[in-house]
């Protein structure tokens, strides 16, 4: 099996299944937040600002209250989805939408992984024109031969 037919092969895992995954991510989601924002340093007032920085060329804007209500584990309000991005860059971290993510099997990627899965894409497709063109040139040697 060539590594072409391996990719594709490759399926969208759990998008495809017939089980629905569990997608109670909520505390996860919140915790990975607020973990990140600790580790930043940026205390709540900073990530705020830098939330609605980041907003500024919307018709949004989040206020400390929401913020709060949303980071809260007790309150039934959950992070929108609107605001995610915003807080990713805030927090410059995609972890928050990572935990989003693992209940389906999937992971984000950034601009260099993407560079990375056109290179391997691009090598496996020469390296199969290069066989196509080794076959050709193995088919003329043939012909000429039965010419001799």
């Amino acid at each position: 099996m060539s590594q072409n037919d391996l990719f594709e092969q490759l399926d969208l895992g759990l998008l495809n299944s017939d089980n629905a995954p569990i997608l109670d991510v909520e505390v996860e989601v919140i915790a990975s937040i607020k973990y990140w924002e600790r580790r930043t340093g940026l205390g709540r007032e900073r990530f705020l600002d830098r939330i609605n920085l980041c907003l500024r060329d919307t018709d949004k804007a989040v206020t400390k209250n929401q913020l709060n209500k949303w980071l809260s584990p007790s309150q039934e309000n959950t992070v929108p989805a609107w605001v995610m991005p915003a807080i990713c860059w805030a927090l410059q971290t995609v972890e928050p939408l990572e935990t989003l993510l693992k209940p389906i099997g999937f992971k984000t990627a950034g601009v260099a992984s993407e560079i990375l899965r056109q290179k391997a894409q691009a090598d496996i497709q020469a390296k199969k024109y290069y066989q196509e063109s080794k076959q050709l040139d193995n088919a003329i040697s043939q012909m000429l031969k039965g010419r001799g």
